[in-house]
């Protein structure tokens, strides 16, 4: 019986983990500035839904939904993650000589007038 509860919980776990994934990456074509006010949502919400349970549960009876409890916590880490990967990466690119390469764009020159670099 543990060991079939226990491969129930792994399933729970990677269906909110898959589905946080989803989520962030939908979110990073939505809104792409938003990036870490999501992540700081989603540490908010990863430990105020922990404390909830705790208290609500008395720890006693946190096995009692442990669909619920997985599903959320995995969805919560899975958007957090994805969330911190897409950010270092856009940070990496940002930091290369050829991030803004095919785009050209304008400087000013003492006297005020634009000159484009390609």
């Amino acid at each position: 019986m543990l060991l079939s509860l226990s491969a129930v919980n792994a399933f729970y776990f990677g269906k909110g983990l898959l589905a946080g994934i989803g989520i962030a990456v939908l979110l990073s074509f939505v809104w792409p500035s938003g990036g870490k006010t999501v992540l700081s949502m989603c540490g908010v919400l990863f430990i105020g839904f922990n404390l909830y349970a705790m208290t609500h549960y008395d720890l006693r009876h946190i096995t009692a939904c442990p669909r619920a409890f997985y599903s959320i916590n995995a969805m919560l880490i899975g958007m957090a993650a994805t969330l911190v990967f897409l950010w270092l990466a856009g940070e990496e690119t940002a930091g290369t000589p050829n991030a803004g390469e095919g785009v050209a764009s304008a400087t000013l020159t003492r006297n005020g007038t634009e000159h484009l670099r390609a």
